[in-house]
């Protein structure tokens, strides 16, 4: 559906890749003779049509009515969000979530990496499935715009607290789930935010504006700038995000209001998002830059452990604002909260130490985690943000 709403709220639960689905066909063997067993038809949503011939893959429909004959039945042809392309999904496993170990039976410590989920819309019915890979989640999306990711009846873990973003194309939920060991003697609890961006999972091609000097067609680099605005430290992440794309759609010197760039805020928030480190995971090793052409750091492991090159001084831009507060929250090394629900940013304070300030003028820790503000300077006077880019890539010569 394409509306102007930014934000869209999904009542969400999950499924694992047990409850595999083929988004295309699936063949139907017929019945054999009756030495053999007959393989068994696949029915995802369980409405009695399997899956080779159902016209809603996700959406109960046994009556497989299909008022204007085309591909999609009634029950799941609707117009939805322009949610398709590829997403990096990342999972941020909380303190002391674990998997049951399968070669040992005792419960380890759960970590999990970045992956690319290719994301597919067929009317209401949101497919996401891993690239390379078996784990699969499925949505459906009503005529308001809301998406929910569901359990299937045989998957087990729940989700909450999700929603999608139109503004900064980004899909997220908590989730939890219990594994235990067939005799029952061990259970391990897992809980976790998930987060997918679009864009993240593959280069795009620069505006010419904004490539640095020196670099050749097909180097890959990332873009940081500093908003020449700012915004009170009371926002929730995608308030942030869409924060730093309105600034960066407000001028075009330099590019940054490319319709296809995704700009994310770097930094920490209290509800224990880190938009930091693993902002930079698909294209690691590659150069950051400021928007007037330095160099900010080789990699994000320089950028964000004491490596910097350069401050993060220039705006959208390309103006220098000098050594100015920013709002951030998160430590310098890009991937730990300063104090969760304190000195990172949203407004929830309960000890009214306020929200961590960088220096835009400054490099490594300084950068970062010059100082805390108080509460109530933090979420009453406007701060900038530091912006970074999706992985850019260098155009080739026309």
């Amino acid at each position: 559906m394409n509306n102007s709403a930014a934000l869209w709220t999904l009542p969400l639960a999950l499924t694992l890749a047990a409850c595999n689905v083929d988004v295309s066909t699936t063949e139907v063997t017929s019945g054999q003779p009756d030495s053999e067993t007959p393989t068994p038809v696949k029915d995802f949503d369980s409405d009695g049509v399997a899956d080779s011939t159902d016209n809603c893959l996700l959406v109960p429909n046994a009556d497989q009515a299909n008022s204007n004959g085309d591909a999609l039945g009634d029950a799941c042809d609707i117009d939805t969000p322009v949610v398709e392309g590829k997403y990096q999904l990342t999972i941020y496993h909380e303190l002391g979530s674990e998997y049951l170990d399968a070669a040992s039976g005792v419960c380890v410590s759960a970590t999990d990496s970045p992956f690319t989920v290719d994301v597919l819309v067929k009317g209401s019915q949101v497919f996401l499935s891993e690239e390379g890979g078996e784990r699969r989640f499925y949505g459906i999306a009503d005529t308001s715009g809301n998406l929910e990711v569901f359990t299937h009846p045989e998957g087990q873990f729940a989700a909450t607290n999700g929603y999608f973003s139109e503004g900064t194309r980004r899909i997220t939920f908590d989730y939890s789930d219990q594994q235990s060991s067939k005799d029952g003697t061990v259970s391990c609890n897992i809980a976790a935010r998930v987060e997918a961006n679009f864009n993240y999972a593959t280069s795009l091609i620069a505006p010419a504006a904004m490539v640095p000097p020196g670099l050749s067609p097909g180097d890959t680099f990332y873009i940081v700038f500093v908003t020449s605005a700012g915004t009170v430290a009371n926002l929730s992440v995608d308030g942030f995000n869409l924060f730093v794309n309105d600034v960066a759609d407000g001028s075009s010197l330099k590019g940054t209001d490319n319709g296809d760039l995704q700009w994310k805020a770097i930094l920490g928030h209290d509800d224990g998002t880190i938009q930091g480190e693993n902002l930079f995971s698909v294209g690691s090793a590659s150069p950051i830059y400021n928007l007037n052409g330095d160099r900010v750091a080789n990699n994000a492991s320089d950028f964000f452990n004491g490596g910097m090159l350069n401050p993060i001084e220039y705006d959208e831009t390309g103006t220098s604002l000098g050594d100015v507060d920013v709002s951030v929250g998160l430590t310098q090394t890009g991937s730990n909260l300063i104090v969760q629900g304190d000195q990172t940013l949203g407004g929830n304070d309960s000890q009214s130490d306020g929200c961590s300030l960088g220096r835009s003028g400054r490099i490594n820790s300084q950068a970062f985690a010059m100082r805390a503000s108080s509460d109530d300077f933090c979420d009453s006077i406007p701060f900038p943000l530091y912006s970074v880019s999706p992985l850019l890539e260098v155009p080739s010569a026309p």
